[in-house]
This record gives C-alpha cells, sequence and structure tokens, in this order.
C-alpha cells in the first residue's frame, strides 16, 4: 500500500515537472543591448557605455506601484514569500531573481577588465538580505572573471531562513558555502562625491558584508546599509567577491528611482565620482560611475532607455591581474568584525534550515547543479540558479530529463 502511495506521488510529481518544462524562459525586458567605448577624459583612462532599452510590459514589478495588497513594498506582498507559489506573467514566481547576461567586447575587457556583464532584475527587490531593499530593482553586476568561471564554482546547499529555494549560500561548513564566506577587505569604496540638487556634494561610505547576501555563482555583497536600510533614494554602490577574491562592481538602481518617482531626486541623471577606496589593489576598479534615463522610463510614452557609464583606469598591457587576497569585514548586522562563530541569528538559522532541508532538497540541489549559469547567453536565455530556473529556464535534454526523474523516484522509494 506504500509502495502504490509512493509511485502514485512519483507520477503527480512527474506529471507536474513535465509541466513546468513547459513554461516560458524569462521574457526579454533588456532589449538592443549595446557596450561601447567612449572617448575618456585623459590618456590612460577608459570609459565604458552600456545602453540598454528597458521593456516595462515584460517587467514584474511589485512594490509601490502594486497596491493591490495594500503595501507599499515587496517585503508586505505575500507573492514576495518563498512559500508562495504563484506564478508571474513568465511563468516564473514572483520571487525569483531575474538574470540577463550580456557580452561585451574584447576590447572592453582589455581596457576594463570586465568580462561581462549580468543586468538582473529583481521583482521582490530582496527581502531576505539585509543591505538591499525590498522592491523591484536593477543588480547591475560587471563581473570581471569569465561567465564560465562562475559556472564552474562548485554547487552550494541553497536556501535562506524564509526560502529554502532561494539562490543563496548561506553559511556553512561546506566548503562550497565556506568560500563564499572567505572575505576580502580591500577594494572597498570609502568616500566619493555623489550627485545632489545641481551639484555634487563630498559622501562617505561605511561599507559591511552582508551575511545574508551570498548569491550562488555570483558572490557575497559589501556595501554602505544606509544607503539602502533608510529610505532607498539614490543609486547605489556595491562589490563583490567568492572566496577571497574580487568579482564584481555593482550599481544597484531601483525602479521607482528609474521611473522618476523619488521626490527631490536628480531624475533622470544620478552620478558618483571620485571614488577612493580602502585599498585599491584592483586599479581598474572604476573612479566614477553614472546613470541616466530616458523621459520614457517616467511617462511610459516611449521606450524607456537606460545607460550606465563607467569610468577609470586601463588595464596594463596583457590585462589586469585578478589577486586572491583574503581580508575581514565589518558585519552588516553586528556591527563586528564577521566570523562564523558570530553568525547573525537570521543567518545562523538559515544555515540550519538549509542544512536540516539538504536530504529533502536533494533533487531540487541536482537540478541546480547541473545547469548553473549559461555562459554568452542569448537575449531572453538566462543562467538559472535553482529547481524552479532548471525546470522551465533551460530546458534539458530528453536524456538528462530521465536520469533526473529516474534519480529523484529511487530517493523517493528508498
Amino acid at each position: 500500500m506504500a509502495a502504490a502511495a509512493s509511485i502514485g506521488a512519483i507520477a503527480k510529481l512527474h506529471i507536474a515537472l513535465l509541466g513546468t518544462l513547459a513554461a516560458p524562459a524569462f521574457a526579454d525586458m533588456v532589449k538592443n543591448w549595446k557596450a561601447s567605448l567612449l572617448t575618456p577624459a585623459s590618456a590612460g583612462q577608459y570609459k565604458v557605455a552600456f545602453d540598454w532599452d528597458h521593456e516595462a510590459a515584460d517587467a514584474v514589478v511589485i512594490g509601490w506601484t502594486d497596491k493591490t495588497t495594500g503595501g507599499d513594498k515587496a517585503t508586505d506582498d505575500p507573492r514576495c514569500s518563498g512559500s508562495s507559489d504563484v506564478k508571474a506573467s513568465d511563468g516564473q514566481p514572483y520571487w525569483m531573481p531575474r538574470f540577463f547576461s550580456r557580452p561585451v567586447s574584447a576590447e572592453i575587457t582589455a581596457q576594463t577588465g570586465i568580462e561581462f556583464v549580468s543586468a538582473d532584475w529583481q521583482p521582490c527587490g530582496h527581502k531576505d538580505i539585509t543591505i538591499c531593499h525590498g522592491e523591484s530593482h536593477y543588480d547591475f553586476h560587471a563581473y570581471y572573471v569569465p561567465e564560465t568561471a562562475l559556472s564552474a564554482q562548485p554547487m552550494c546547499t541553497i536556501g535562506s531562513s524564509v526560502n529554502p529555494k532561494l539562490p543563496v549560500c548561506s553559511y556553512s561548513t561546506n566548503p562550497a558555502n565556506a568560500a563564499y564566506y572567505n572575505l576580502i577587505s580591500n577594494n572597498m569604496p570609502t568616500a566619493a562625491k555623489v550627485t545632489k540638487a545641481n551639484s555634487k556634494v563630498d559622501k562617505q561610505f561605511n561599507f559591511c558584508v552582508d551575511p545574508s547576501s551570498a548569491i550562488l555563482r555570483s558572490g557575497i555583497h559589501y556595501g554602505d546599509k544606509s544607503e539602502t536600510l533608510d529610505e532607498w533614494k539614490t543609486p547605489v554602490t556595491i562589490i563583490g567577491s567568492h572566496d577571497c577574491q574580487l568579482k564584481f562592481f555593482e550599481p544597484m538602481v531601483s525602479w521607482k528611482w528609474i521611473s522618476g518617482k523619488v521626490e527631490s531626486s536628480t531624475w533622470p541623471t544620478f552620478e558618483v565620482s571620485d571614488i577612493q577606496y580602502s585599498k585599491k589593489t584592483y586599479e581598474a576598479l572604476p573612479h566614477s560611475w553614472s546613470i541616466n534615463v530616458s523621459e520614457g522610463c517616467k511617462t511610459g510614452n516611449a521606450a524607456c532607455h537606460i545607460r550606465i557609464i563607467m569610468e577609470g583606469t586601463k588595464c596594463p598591457a596583457g590585462g589586469c591581474l585578478l589577486k586572491r587576497e583574503c581580508g575581514s569585514m565589518k558585519d552588516c548586522v553586528s556591527g563586528l568584525p564577521w566570523n562564523p562563530n558570530g553568525t547573525t541569528a537570521s543567518s545562523a538559522n538559515s544555515s540550519s534550515s538549509a542544512s536540516t532541508s539538504a536530504s529533502s532538497n536533494s533533487s531540487s540541489t541536482s537540478a541546480v547543479e547541473s545547469t548553473g549559469r549559461t555562459p554568452s547567453a542569448a537575449p531572453g536565455v538566462v543562467g538559472s540558479t535553482s529547481s524552479e530556473a532548471f525546470s522551465s529556464c533551460v530546458a534539458p535534454s530528453i536524456v538528462g530529463l530521465c536520469l533526473y526523474l529516474c534519480v529523484l523516484t529511487r530517493l523517493m522509494l528508498d
């Protein structure tokens, strides 16, 4: 009787998996992508522009624009809960990050060290991540390693304390998880000039590491939490690393700002210049970056065009050298130097949740491990970082699917 019940459950699960495999990939909301070199301010410098059209009709937005639940933030919306199985128009859960990998030319890489860009969209914001605000936004990752290198990172045990499906690698003794918490301390912004009203003002940064922000096959995030935990009024600067190595430079920009709904802002332009670093060991890190958006982002009557410009020191002949330099950083939650034994309650719960659910999520882990990021993804085809993304974003081969289902069946029967 038990065997019959198990077989019946397996059959239902197989049917469900086949159904999700037919779901569409993320809609291509990052259109007309272009990465180009501009004339720099002086010799020995670079100036690179990244342009795209934001396709609002294909963007899943939750937060201040969505009053259906009576809340102003995505964190108030039940669709952003990890327990929600409600699908958005693109066939994915609302809480799932959307990844849009885009290429750059060899000349851009030679000058800037940037290997590729991922204009990632977060419909729900980051409900589980301390330094990131809970509203729809772009995480514009400029990666200093090839996409193949990220894809080759070992699979971690995913899940947060409130969402076991989220592609977050909470701290544990599992080497794949622990590698995200081998931190850096160099290359952290400490000061800059930022746009305010019609002028630029000096701003001091107080960067910390967010132990809840280790994103699978991306990196752990560092930032100034006051920029997002207070009212998120301007675009912000983020740094990322993995296993003692700098991995990316990231402007993070809310849809609220892009669409011109932030009061008393400098819309449609924002600039961070003369960035000072704690100790700059990767010389091509930008000393300035800016964002400019078109009128259509606000009115919706024309294309919403977005341009991000980065400026910095050119890589030397032969390319930039990305060093492995271990360091320590202050924990954004406790304010004390981060260490495994001093993990915050939230992070500890995440590890416990991930560990206790490791066996029950074994099929999900296998699915994630078999995919990872998709190198040189075509527009609209993205890398996956969860079982949901595996089933509906990256279509596996029939052989792979059969193997997956056979393994899953064996696990359930055992």
